[in-house]
């Protein structure tokens, strides 16, 4: 099926930077509607990392979710319900 690809809209943050880089694990519960990487990494120094997120062309948007999750081992998991409105864009 062929995908729009949501170009750096995806954001992980910390409120403090580190003197090492964080590798984030990402996660979708539905990967057949929105698809994110493995992981992302923040850079040391940096707060912050973005990345894309992949949403199945054709895929009904009325009104759907998907949760993203965000975790690294020694860290509290971060969560985020998005719902696509009816012309396909996302919003948390």
């Amino acid at each position: 099926m062929p995908t729009a690809r949501l170009s750096r809209k995806g954001r992980v943050k910390i409120l403090k930077d580190l003197p090492f880089d964080l590798v984030v694990d990402l996660f979708s519960d539905t990967p057949s509607e929105v698809a994110v990487p493995r992981f992302v990494i923040i850079p040391a120094g940096e707060t912050q990392a973005l990345f894309d997120l992949e949403r199945a062309d054709g895929t009904p948007s009325n009104g759907r979710t998907t949760t993203l999750v965000a975790s690294s081992p020694g860290w509290s998991r971060g969560t985020v319900t998005v719902r696509f409105k009816k012309n396909g864009t996302a919003h948390p």
